[in-house]
């Protein structure tokens, strides 16, 4: 008995020797803020009636821009004070319009500049939204905003476990100038205690680009043929003739459409003047007509591939001039 005893002990450590405890693996406290720019590319405010900007008049194109900031955390935070610096000569800050009265052929402003994201902010005791602070002195912008959680509610985040959320966001009226803003913030989360839980790691947005209009450029040629001057382009936008038409070539063959500000589909027919030398566009040039269209401010401005225009039109009246 006393054998088999000491055989078994023996096992028993032998099977101790091999098994490697598992250890919880851990999250390293951190916050992380990354902003984005809703759009990244915006147009100016185009600002047609007097009095002039800031003051809201009807047919004025006022624009708007805002960031977004995403967040992530590994660790419970109960209140966050942000400051934020952008290009005051690009970006500015409005006084909110809760109804629309003062701007009525837009909503942008009746919301406010800095807005907080209710879904994650609030709970059983509701949430403090503290007066936002905004200066714009020598084209140095500043905004500085406080939001807070309230009595018995859960915090923001969980300790060990990484938590994805938008923590609210800042919407910027766009000037009448056109450039490029960066957006450079300090973010601030704290206890209950009103201390800093962690430092916060912030990872700028590339610049906001504000421009006075989309534009469009291409190379149009004819076949055989080494004259590439007024050739025309005419272009439509939701079926009205783009202000500026007929588009015509340089001597390259180089045309350009530009402070297109609608956000639309643009078709656009290009057509030959050798039969008839005019800018006006007519039935009936020896070269055929053809056309392009896409949806323009997508993606900024285009470029289009060299266009080439046909020759052969032997029977004119199949030429048709409409879009």
């Amino acid at each position: 008995m006393k054998t088999r005893f000491w055989i078994l002990l023996a096992a028993c450590a032998l099977l101790a020797i091999g098994i490697t405890p598992v250890l919880a693996q851990t999250v390293a406290p951190k916050i992380t803020v990354a902003p984005n720019w809703g759009p990244p590319l915006q147009l100016t405010t185009l600002d047609t009636n007097a009095p002039g900007y800031p003051t809201f008049n009807p047919g004025d194109d006022y624009r708007y821009v805002m960031a977004y900031f995403d967040t992530t955390t590994t660790v419970e935070f109960w209140a966050v004070e942000i400051n934020c610096t952008a290009n005051g000569n690009v970006l500015d800050i409005y006084n909110q319009d809760f109804n629309g009265d003062n701007t009525p052929d837009h909503g942008e402003d009746n919301r406010a500049p800095v807005e907080w994201n209710g879904t994650v902010w609030d709970g059983q005791d509701g949430w403090t939204n503290y007066t936002s602070i905004y200066t714009n002195v020598a084209g140095q912008l500043k905004i500085s905003a406080v939001a807070s959680k309230r009595g018995r509610n859960q915090p923001l985040g969980r300790n060990g476990v990484q938590t994805s959320l938008t923590l609210g966001s800042i919407q910027f009226r766009v000037k009448p100038t056109a450039g490029t803003s960066p957006l450079t913030c300090t973010f601030s989360f704290l206890d209950r205690n009103g201390k800093v839980v962690v430092p916060a790691t912030y990872t700028p947005p590339p610049p906001v680009t504000v421009i006075s209009g989309y534009s469009v450029t291409g190379t149009v040629s004819y076949q055989a043929r080494t004259v590439k001057n007024n050739i025309g382009v005419n272009c439509w936008i939701d079926g009205s003739l783009v202000p500026g038409s007929p588009f015509l070539t340089n001597a390259s063959g180089v045309f350009t459409i530009s402070n297109i500000r609608t956000q639309n589909h643009i078709n656009c027919r290009l057509y030959g003047n050798i039969s008839h030398p005019s800018p006006v566009e007519n039935l009936g040039d020896m070269y055929l007509a053809t056309r392009f269209n896409f949806n323009i401010g997508e993606h900024g401005s285009y470029r289009e591939l060299p266009i080439e225009l046909k020759a052969g039109n032997v029977y004119p009246e199949d030429c048709d001039s409409n879009p």
